[in-house]
């Protein structure tokens, strides 16, 4: 499971008066919540709209990522593994068609603008191979 760690501050009571903040690093469970904001937060451009059958195929595809794997892509998304600071909310994935691209590419992204180039793909099982294999071979910002 993927997991994020929060600082939560907050008061306490002490004898009905004084207040003393405390701060509580807690868990919580982000991945569940992950892929519905993903498809929520999504727009297509060009050729792609939501109903279009490479678009339901990534989602499904997406979907059988490990937990690993969908920090992975959020990496190759956005160039940063951990969730923004204001939250998934404030992410807007656009997805697009990569122009002149055939089955043996791999699908590319734009991490200042979330956009995240999609070729056509002629199985389920290929596009997943692919976008497992673009996630895993990702550098991020601060890797060399």
């Amino acid at each position: 499971m993927c997991y994020t760690w929060c600082f939560v501050t907050y008061c306490v009571t002490l004898s009905g008066e004084s207040f003393k903040w405390r701060t509580s690093l807690i868990l919580f469970n982000y991945c569940c919540h992950l892929f519905d904001l993903y498809i929520q937060n999504t727009v297509y451009d060009g050729e792609y709209h939501a109903r279009h059958p490479n678009i339901i195929t990534f989602w499904e595809a997406f979907e059988e990522l490990t937990d690993d794997q969908k920090k992975a892509f959020l990496l190759f998304l956005t160039g940063c593994e951990r969730v923004p600071i204001l939250g998934m909310d404030k992410i807007q994935i656009t997805v697009a068609v990569l122009q002149n691209s055939t089955e043996l590419h791999f699908p590319e992204s734009h991490t200042c603008y979330f956009l995240l180039f999609l070729p056509i793909y002629p199985s389920k099982e290929m596009l997943l191979a692919r976008l497992k294999e673009a996630v895993a071979h990702n550098r991020g910002f601060w890797k060399e």
